[in-house]
Formats: structure tokens, sequence, C-alpha cells
């Protein structure tokens, strides 16, 4: 799969740069908040594992183009095409 015509990085900074240059505010007292800080105390922390730009891209590859995207709404044939 190829991009015929794939946006500019300038078209690419234009779209994500109001997201990535302003500062969001949340209300730190909402009660879901206090909610989910409670819920998650017990549960295991996440563990990291370090992975390299080879495998990243090997991965990549191996995923589906138009499954349902995850909290970003990229589809992964973007990632994939980006990567």
């Amino acid at each position: 799969d190829v991009i015929a015509d794939p946006p500019t990085k300038e078209d690419i900074s234009e779209f994500w740069g109001g997201l990535w240059s302003s500062k969001g505010g949340h209300n730190s007292n909402a009660q879901w908040l206090k909610d989910e800080k409670k819920e998650m105390e017990n549960k295991p922390k996440a563990v990291w594992t370090n992975f390299n730009l080879e495998t990243l891209i090997l991965t990549t590859k191996k995923i589906s183009n138009w499954k349902a995207p995850g909290l970003d709404q990229v589809q992964n044939f973007w990632i994939k095409n980006i990567v």
C-alpha cells in the first residue's frame, strides 16, 4: 500500500500543532477522577519493555490496516505508512 499523495510535514504540523501546543486543563477535584484513582490502586502496574526501531517497524507491518483504531482514533493504515 503506497500513498500516492502523502501529506507534507507542514500539513501534519498544522493539523496536530493545535493539540500539541495547547495546554489542557481539568478539574482535579472531579469525583470521577477520585473514583478512577481508587479503582486503580490495587491494579498491577504496567511493566515497560524496551524495544528498538527495527522491532517497531516489523511489528507495525503485521497489523491490519482497517481494524478499529485505538484511543488515538488513528487507523493502522496511517501508522504503517508513517513508520
